[in-house]
């Protein structure tokens, strides 16, 4: 199997390993490590998304992107969104400064 992550990137390919926090690091495989830091960078923490967007950034079929989007959520990285539809996340912002 092929675990090679093929992305676009506009710009500068950014250094995964640089930017990644300590709880994705920790808990995830460096492909789903990987995956989560190009949502980040795709939608950041304002903007809201759904599983059909992470298929379409990340190239996955539905079921890896619906298991990808709830280990993101077992871990506290996204919230579900209310009042814009059904299957709605956006990344959760740290208020820790």
């Amino acid at each position: 199997m092929d675990t090679d992550v093929k992305l676009t990137y506009f710009g500068e390919k950014p250094d995964i390993r640089a930017e990644e926090t300590d709880i994705v690091k920790d808990s995830f495989s460096s492909v789903t490590a990987a995956h989560i830091y190009s949502l980040f960078i795709s939608f950041g923490s304002e903007k809201v998304f759904s599983r059909s967007d992470v298929m379409q950034t990340l190239g996955e079929k539905r079921s890896a992107a619906s298991a990808l989007i709830r280990k993101m959520l077992e871990a506290g990285l996204t919230e579900s969104v209310s009042g814009q539809g059904k299957g709605k996340y956006r990344f959760k912002v740290s208020s820790a400064v």
